[in-house]
């Protein structure tokens, strides 16, 4: 990463990291669909503008990683640029907090565990507020270091590789000394399916891309009564819950398109429609009086990792004050500094047993129904074959978050 010489008292804001790695999973507050329905048109909206970039490839990303590392920048921001921080984000200080609390969980089956910590420049210092803030709200450790010392970037590194199990093992190459800081979000997650598939039941079978042609993919299998499964005139769903010893729901959203429908009209309708309205729909196919679903399922065992440039995709997306001169970050520091880069990597793996996945969000700156008479039910079948491209989404049912959002096609 090259980094411009900076004139006096100006200095570098460090790389902003954020570390994901996806799992699933109370707090005395209760928050409301409503309140985090900002958050989830943000989420919608990331996605549909970096599947505009790569409409034909795999691709993953984590909304929930963007949004949580630019909250916490948008503490420290005054001005222009915490007012499009607020506004493109959508959830304050509050929510977020609670968020980051409600969905951490620890327990054999399922695994999500939300860490931040600063690292601070220890020739610089930051405002006394934003530190406390920041360690109240985000639980956030603070440190400092040398950036001119080499150890630095394996201190970094090891804490990433740590805290995501090895999933991400290294986030830098090296440290510029005139940075700032490097703010770190680190989420792991792994989660076994409360309905796993048997291995034993996997088999090689053609899977269709967006092209036309067909190949050879290990592809899972099950049939499940009971499985929330729904329809539109847009796609098929498909909800695989995890495994939880909480009341926490979490679950993998799987979205079909159907026949004459690309993955892009479901994005569309996402914009426009609520994870409950989706959960609905498949419940009303459930209650059907005196009826029994069937649901046959065809999923491909799957890992995918994409490296993402985030900082032009939040400026199409209404955060234009975040670069020096323009960028205001005051009630951070009373250093003139900007954000000038700001990428994220991400990587899933699903297979028989579960789910595991991983994000790095960075950005670096300079200064620059009734009982009725019991009678046998009605069989139905319902077929969900992901043997062509999908989407998925990770989701926090409770909340309305998406923690990760991604399409498969089985295009690199």
């Amino acid at each position: 990463m090259r980094f411009k010489a900076m004139k006096k008292n100006y200095v570098l804001l460090g790389c902003m990291l954020l570390t994901s790695i996806l799992s699933y999973g109370q707090s005395n507050i209760e928050i409301k669909e409503y309140e985090t329905k900002p958050l989830y048109d943000f989420s919608i909206d990331l996605f549909d503008k970096l599947q505009k970039k790569q409409p034909k490839k795999n691709f993953i990303c984590s909304p929930f990683g963007v949004a949580s590392l630019y909250r916490i920048l948008g503490d420290g921001a005054e001005g222009t640029t915490r007012k499009e921080i607020d506004k493109t984000i959508g959830i304050d200080k509050k929510q977020m907090s609670y968020l980051v609390n409600y969905l951490k969980c620890n327990n054999e089956e399922f695994n999500l565990d939300i860490a931040n910590q600063i690292i601070l420049n220890e020739k610089y210092n930051l405002k006394e507020d934003y530190k406390k803030e920041v360690e109240s709200s985000y639980q956030a450790m603070m440190e400092r270091m040398d950036f001119s010392d080499n150890n630095s970037v394996t201190r970094i590194n090891n804490w990433c590789k740590n805290k995501t199990k090895g999933m991400i093992p290294t986030i830098l190459d090296t440290t510029n000394p005139a940075a700032l800081l490097y703010a770190l979000n680190c989420i792991y997650m792994k989660g076994k399916w409360l309905s796993p598939f048997k291995e034993e039941k996997t088999k090689i079978e053609k899977f269709k891309l967006l092209s036309g042609t067909k190949i050879p993919m290990d592809i899972m299998r099950m049939e499940k009564i009971g499985l929330l499964y729904g329809e539109t005139n847009v796609f098929k769903s498909l909800s695989l819950d995890y495994m939880n010893a909480d009341t926490k729901r979490f679950s993998l959203l799987l979205l079909l398109p159907n026949n004459g429908k690309k993955l892009d009209d479901i994005t569309k309708y996402l914009k426009n429609h609520s994870l409950k309205e989706i959960d609905d729909i498949a419940n009303d196919i459930i209650k059907v009086p005196n009826t029994e679903h069937h649901v046959h399922v065809k999923l491909p065992k799957f890992e995918t990792s994409t490296e993402t440039n985030i900082l032009e995709t939040l400026k199409s997306m209404g955060i234009t004050h975040l670069g020096f001169p323009e960028a205001n970050f005051s009630n951070m520091t009373d250093e003139k500094v900007g954000i000038n880069d700001s990428k994220q990597k991400a990587k899933i793996i699903v297979n028989e047993k579960g789910t595991e996945a991983a994000a790095i969000t960075e950005a670096s700156g300079i200064m620059g129904y009734g009982a009725g008479p019991k009678t046998e039910p009605e069989i139905i079948h319902h077929y969900f074959y992901a043997t062509k491209p999908f989407i998925y989404l990770l989701v926090n049912e409770d909340t309305n978050t998406i923690l990760l959002m991604g399409q498969f096609t089985g295009e690199d």
